[in-house]
């Protein structure tokens, strides 16, 4: 029962610790008070680009990142209208 119990705890602290930091930077362009409530990732498949998304309840944070992570262009909305509680999108495949 003891070598049974090591082995659950040795196999869960090896999963816990398995993922890696793949990109850490700065929101520079969050002055505000309040807290991160969202963050939506999209990658452009044909170029290896990525987007980050990044809502706070009035704010919307946008970074564009290239395929070694770095940030390439910044955007911020400053006044977020909240219509709807998340954001709906579709994806249109070329033809």
């Amino acid at each position: 029962m003891i070598k049974k119990i090591v082995f659950l705890v040795a196999f869960v602290s090896i999963v816990s610790y398995s993922q890696g930091k793949l990109i850490a930077f700065k929101n520079d362009l969050d002055k505000s008070k309040f807290t991160l409530k969202e963050v939506i990732p999209a990658v452009n498949q044909k170029n290896d680009d990525m987007s980050l998304f990044f809502m706070n309840s009035k704010q919307v944070f946008g970074y564009l990142l290239n395929d070694k992570f770095e940030v390439i262009k910044k955007l911020s909305l400053e006044d977020k209208r909240r219509k709807y509680n998340t954001i709906i999108g579709y994806s249109i495949k070329d033809i």
